[in-house]
């Protein structure tokens, strides 16, 4: 496998546990037969096994859940004629989009940043510039229209080709064809389209590949891995959700695809990746307490700085300098209480991390407090509000505090919630920080 936990003792006979499950599911369906994975050409019209008792996730809405066990090479489907029907991909192909913009060497690697052209979304994570780790993470449309624009469209119909990804027609305009164009793709297609990334089978190098696996990591546990991709669109009157991944054991994989549709937006990605998760729970193929992130609370540190050089001039970093630690692939440090930049105060996370760049989110209401090191002088965003002048606070910890705004309440949740830049006049200049909410 490409991947090996650091699985508990216990948790082999858990997984064991859920094989069994799995098994008894995928023999006990009515009609069901047992049949070798098809060749990438025929997932739509391979012999299906029914799951019928997934049904009562999908109240509300039509919908199509299609699995592949890896190892023992079998398909668990529900709706399964359903399976094999084709719909938009909407931003589920920003998994192909991103292995061939770094195939043509559009974007060198998942740090390469695009600037935001100042256009407003109403996404609001959307309006600030995106690497393609956090493009995909957030998925930012303009990031890969634009990605789509420089590949262009003759280069885009040769990998689509070569891919063979649903019916190949990109008819439409080349930076939204996945979002309102002709092109499609069923679950069993997106299913096979995944096996192939895995296992490097793509006509896509190894480094391509590699980077795409990695961006696509949603959860990276003691127990599992999950990976995958939502998609949300509309054709005509129809609102359609996806959700396409797969799930790392210790000993095995599993493949997924969910579609649903429905007269209202409540079929969406979030939603089908909701109903994907609660199956997986189902099947034990995650763990009984495994939970989806929430991404209000989920922060990473910022990629943009301006600041002042001491030879005067303003620069501008559009990637990490050395001195910023990006802590285990941007996952949150949390911690309650107040924490220090002079040398006279306590600082109780020192010992857990590296000073030069600290993030600490309360579990309360997300608030953040943000540790930078960059020369020439120290930046410290506490998240709490206070005067501008040099002061202790009750704990006796902290020298100086910065206010953005003498007359804002609330300063922090604002931050977390609007995603504004932060800007605070230091004696050595002025910074401005980008913070966002992933």
């Amino acid at each position: 496998k490409m991947w090996s936990s650091n699985m508990h003792a216990t948790e082999p006979f858990r997984l064991f546990t859920g094989f069994l499950l799995l098994s008894a599911l995928l023999i006990g369906c009515v009609g069901a037969s047992i049949t070798p994975s098809p060749a990438p050409t025929s997932a739509a019209s391979t012999t299906l096994e029914n799951a019928p008792q997934f049904g009562e996730y999908f109240q509300g809405f039509t919908g199509t859940f299609v699995l592949h066990d890896l190892d023992n090479d079998r398909y668990l489907r529900y709706n399964p004629e359903r399976c094999a029907q084709r719909f938009l991909p909407a931003s589920t192909f920003k998994i192909v989009n991103s292995l061939i913009g770094l195939e043509t060497g559009v974007i060198r690697d998942e740090n390469q940043v695009l600037e935001w052209d100042g256009t407003q979304h109403e996404i609001s994570t959307w309006n600030q510039n995106h690497t393609l780790k956090t493009a995909f993470r957030n998925s930012v449309v303009w990031y890969y229209q634009e990605l789509a624009r420089r590949v262009g469209r003759e280069q885009m119909k040769h990998y689509v080709d070569e891919v063979g990804y649903g019916n190949q027609d990109i008819t439409g305009n080349v930076d939204s064809f996945w979002l309102d164009g002709a092109i499609r793709i069923s679950a069993d297609e997106q299913v096979e389209l995944l096996k192939r990334l895995y296992q490097g089978n793509l006509p896509f190098s190894r480094r391509s590949m590699k980077i795409v696996r990695e961006i696509m990591i949603l959860d990276d546990a003691a127990q599992y891995r999950l990976s995958g991709k939502t998609g949300s669109g509309k054709v005509g009157t129809t609102f359609i959700g996806w959700f396409v991944g797969y799930v790392e054991t210790m000993d095995n994989v599993y493949f997924v695809a969910t579609n649903m549709e429905s007269p209202g937006p409540e079929a969406n990605g979030l939603k089908a990746k909701e109903i994907t998760h609660a199956i997986l729970k189902e099947l034990q193929l995650l763990p009984a307490d495994s939970v989806l992130a929430t991404p209000a609370l989920s922060i990473e540190l910022p990629y943009t700085y301006t600041y002042n050089d001491p030879d005067g001039s303003v620069k501008t970093l559009f990637e990490p300098p050395p001195a910023i630690l990006e802590i285990n692939g941007m996952k949150q440090v949390s911690a309650v209480g107040t924490f220090c930049w002079d040398r006279g105060c306590s600082d109780p996370l020192a010992l857990l991390t590296p000073r030069e760049a600290l993030v600490v989110t309360s579990p309360l209401v997300g608030s953040l407090m943000l540790l930078i090191d960059h020369p020439p002088s120290a930046l410290r965003l506490n998240v709490s509000e206070a005067s501008a002048e040099d002061e202790m606070d009750e704990t006796g910890a902290g020298r100086r505090w910065w206010d953005i705004n003498p007359n804002l309440s609330g300063f922090t949740d604002l931050l977390l919630q609007k995603e504004q830049p932060i800007g605070l006049d230091l004696e050595s200049g002025l910074y401005v920080v980008s913070v966002f909410a992933a």
